[in-house]
């Protein structure tokens, strides 16, 4: 017998909230973790044109890695082997590698370079290459057909405007970091104050589409991003939702971790893959979960709150799934690891760069 139980929500933001108290501990009782998640450009070897970074997958499953298939377009958008993750990102030119986390980044260099090492492997057999140093496609004009074969990729390139496309020729460098409940907010004020910091202490990509960035940047990924969400690295007049919307503005980092939780629940929710199926809401997502009452139970509705978190394109943002800050706005670059003890220090020190 099939026996169906209604469960009664708390308001979102009361429930954003609980996700944060389970994610992040009140202290840790170990050395702070960090993870990095690298981006890289791969081109065919010839002429630097944009390959497609799918057609390595396949090679890799027959060789034990672990196939991950998109949930709507069925496609194979990337493999895994213990805590190592690797795939394509916005666009099939764009490998993405998620490492897993240590307490020192000296333990993650060898791990780095043995996964680094059979990827190339798997690149070469196909005549392409990984730019270790670079971090937009510098050839290839980016192009609608770009996009990676996911869900929430086809939901993209269609919602927004062919501006966009340029997403599909970015790599970042980007880093977890684990913190505590009470270190939420103020680390977000650091990160966010110190992202112009990071992206010029990396920039290194002047170059793309064949010429020199129209607005001479040296970080042209940057300007890639301000056409989804503009002003994302400040806090004054932060637009954390999309050009088309109306998203609430604060004029000042958040105060406590309520104010962030009603800032996060006020901004529209874009995107969501459920049972296979794209939901679409385009609606703040508090709203959207007012209207859920019957319908999902709380782990339906966090994983609801986790496709929202991926879409709060801010330069460094909370992720409940792995209770890190997630620090996002620096290049690929050789010396991405500096970069990331870089961030861990600073966020061990937050309270001496708060007062900074």
């Amino acid at each position: 017998m099939e026996v169906h139980v209604t469960i009664r929500l708390k308001p979102a933001e009361s429930f954003v909230l609980d996700l944060f108290a389970e994610a992040f501990p009140n202290k840790l009782d170990h050395p702070r973790c960090v993870g990095a998640e690298e981006e890289y450009i791969v081109v065919h070897k010839g002429d630097g044109t944009m390959a497609n970074t799918l057609t390595i997958l396949p090679a890799m499953v027959a060789v034990g890695w672990i196939p991950k298939f998109d949930a709507v377009t069925k496609e194979l958008v990337g493999v895994r082997k213990g805590e190592t993750e690797v795939g394509t990102d916005v666009g099939v030119g764009t490998l993405e590698v998620g490492f897993p986390p240590v307490i020192n980044l000296l333990d993650h260099l060898p791990v780095r370079e043995e996964i680094l090492r059979e990827v190339d492997q798997f690149l070469a057999k196909q005549g392409m290459w990984r730019l270790d140093d670079y971090s937009v496609q510098p050839v290839t004009i980016p192009q609608f057909e770009h996009w990676s074969p996911k869900a929430r990729g086809n939901f993209f390139r269609t919602f927004f405007s062919r501006d966009v496309d340029v997403q599909t020729s970015s790599a970042a460098s980007q880093v977890h970091v684990e913190v505590t409940l009470e270190e939420v907010v103020p680390v977000l004020e650091v990160l966010l104050a110190l992202s112009s910091v990071l992206v010029a202490l990396n920039a290194n990509a002047p170059i793309w589409g064949g010429k020199k960035d129209p607005l001479g940047m040296m970080a042209a990924r940057q300007h890639f991003w301000d056409r989804f969400t503009p002003q994302k690295g400040c806090w004054s007049n932060v637009h954390v939702g999309l050009p088309k919307f109306e998203p609430p503005y604060l004029e000042q980092p958040p105060a406590s971790l309520r104010q962030l939780a009603e800032w996060i629940c006020g901004t529209k929710f874009l995107v969501h893959v459920e049972k296979g199926q794209v939901i679409i809401p385009n609606i703040p997502f508090g709203s959207w979960c007012a209207q859920q009452e019957d319908r999902l139970d709380e782990k339906q509705l966090r994983a609801a709150y986790e496709s929202h978190e991926g879409t709060l394109w801010w330069d460094a943002r909370p992720r409940v799934h792995f209770g890190t800050i997630e620090v996002r706005p620096s290049c690929q670059n050789i010396h991405a690891v500096s970069s990331d003890a870089l961030v861990l220090g600073l966020v061990e020190n937050w309270r001496n760069a708060l007062h900074f």
